[in-house]
C-alpha cells in the first residue's frame, strides 16, 4: 500500500472513531425513569421552584421510551427539555399529581455528567441508578412550585365618625389581602360606596345617637370567604 492510500485510510479511521464517540454521547445529562400507574407517556409540567414561573408542559415519550423523561443542562438539545444548570426546578407528573425537585450541575472537566434516576409512583421511592451524582432529584412526591400565597385576610376599620345633630355618620373600610387577589365585597347594615370588586371596599352607615348596629363586611376570593364585623354605637345608649 502506498503512502497516500495509507494516509487516507488513517483519516477515515480517525473520522469513524470520532463520529462513534460523538454519536454515542447522550443528548441529556439527566434521565428519569418512571414506573407505576399512568407512567407511560406521562405529561410533565416544569416550573422554576423559587418564582413559580411555568417553563412548559412536556411528554415523557418525546425522545426516549414512553416512561423516560430527559433533561439537557448544557444547551445541546435532543432532550425532552433544556434547562440551565444551577437552578432548581419542580417537575409535576400530571398523571400522578405528584412532584419532585431537580437541579443540574455542570462543573468543568468532568469525565461524565450523565445521571439516571428512577421514580416509582406507587411507592414514592426515588433511586439513583447510575452516574456521578451531579444531577440531583429529590422532594418527591410533595415538592411545590413557588412560595405559597399568604393566607386570605380581611381587615375592617372605621375611617371616620362624624356627629350631625342627633345622628352619627360612620365611614368604613374593608381591606382584603393574601390568597391570589381578585376579591368581591358585600356589606350588611351599611351602604357600599365603591364597586363590588374594588379593594379596599368603602361603605357608610348613619345611625341615631340612641342606636347601635353591627356592620358586617364580607370578601370572597377563589381561596374562600372571609367575614369581619364591627359594632357601631351612637354614643347615647
Amino acid at each position: 500500500m502506498n503512502r497516500s492510500i495509507r494516509t487516507r485510510a488513517l483519516v477515515v479511521a480517525l473520522a469513524s472513531c470520532l463520529w462513534t464517540t460523538v454519536a454515542g454521547a447522550n443528548a441529556w445529562e439527566l434521565i428519569i425513569q418512571l414506573s407505576g400507574p399512568n407512567a407511560s407517556a406521562m405529561q410533565i409540567r416544569v416550573c422554576e421552584t423559587a418564582t413559580g414561573h411555568v417553563v412548559g408542559t412536556y411528554m415523557s415519550n418525546a425522545y426516549q421510551g414512553a416512561n423516560d423523561f430527559t433533561v439537557d443542562f448544557n444547551n445541546t438539545g435532543g432532550a425532552d427539555v433544556s434547562l440551565p444548570a444551577g437552578v432548581q426546578y419542580t417537575l409535576t407528573f400530571v398523571g400522578w399529581n405528584k412532584s419532585c425537585y431537580i437541579e443540574g450541575s455542570m462543573p468543568p472537566n468532568q469525565p461524565n455528567y450523565d445521571d439516571t434516576w428512577s421514580i416509582d409512583g406507587n411507592t414514592n421511592v426515588v433511586t439513583h441508578l447510575s452516574g456521578p451524582g451531579l444531577q440531583d432529584v429529590g422532594g418527591f412526591p410533595g415538592a411545590t412550585c413557588g412560595a405559597p400565597p399568604p393566607p386570605f385576610n380581611l381587615q375592617l376599620t372605621v375611617d371616620s365618625m362624624t356627629r350631625i345633630g342627633d345622628k352619627v355618620v360612620y365611614k368604613l373600610r374593608g381591606t382584603a389581602s393574601g390568597a391570589t387577589g381578585g376579591y368581591t365585597f358585600s356589606w350588611t347594615q351599611a351602604t357600599m360606596t365603591t364597586g363590588a370588586t374594588v379593594n379596599p371596599s368603602l361603605a357608610t352607615r348613619t345611625i341615631l345617637n340612641t342606636q347601635s348596629y353591627t356592620v358586617t363586611c364580607t370578601a370572597v376570593n377563589a381561596a374562600g370567604t372571609v367575614t369581619k364585623s364591627i359594632l357601631l354605637d351612637g354614643g347615647l345608649r
